[in-house]
């Protein structure tokens, strides 16, 4: 038995890419191939590939190229949004969503207090970025959970600013999501 049909006996279908080095043209290249080897091997074992987006992701990397352009164009791989990241960057994320609904069945649901716009560089997209709880930041969170919910895709809420602890932000992150429903 090879180790992906282990892994799938496990009841694991589906692995995600948490980030990846887009620094240099020969990186993204090394980055593309091994998406595209990997999720091919992973397919044939009944195993779903996916790539979980930063903000960087969105952004003319120094060599002219923008990664998420380049993971939609030239792989199959599923994609696992990040949803504050995509607006952090500067893109609509409910339109990023409708444009690719066919490749997305898991989103990350997240607020925050995105950079500056002068920061919307590869280099600084992330600069000065404050995580928030749901509905506490700037981040359209009312208009993506109404996508997903219609759209069937799951949603996982995500949290980084653990203020004051990461219980009571998780606590009020739920209480918002109850006022959505």
């Amino acid at each position: 038995m090879t180790p992906l049909h282990t892994i799938r006996q496990s009841g694991c279908d589906n692995l995600i890419v948490p980030v990846a080095g887009w620094e240099t043209e020969e990186k993204m290249e090394d980055v593309i191939t091994m998406l595209n080897c990997a999720q091919e091997k992973l397919a044939a074992a009944g195993i779903r590939l996916g790539y979980h987006n930063h903000s960087r992701e969105f952004m003319l990397t120094p060599y002219g190229k923008i990664a998420e352009n380049e993971i939609l164009a030239r792989t199959k791989v599923e994609l696992e949004v990040d949803t504050f990241w995509a607006f952090n960057a500067g893109v609509d994320p409910v339109e990023f969503l409708e444009a690719h609904k066919n490749r997305i069945r898991v989103i990350h649901l997240k607020d925050g207090i995105p950079c500056a716009p002068e920061c919307r560089t590869f280099d600084r997209v992330q600069d000065d970025v404050q995580g928030k709880a749901l509905g506490e930041g700037k981040a359209p969170i009312a208009q993506i959970h109404d996508w997903a919910k219609r759209n069937g895709v799951l949603m996982v809420m995500e949290s980084e600013s653990l203020d004051p602890t990461g219980p009571e932000e998780v606590g009020r992150c739920i209480r918002f999501l109850r006022t959505l429903d």
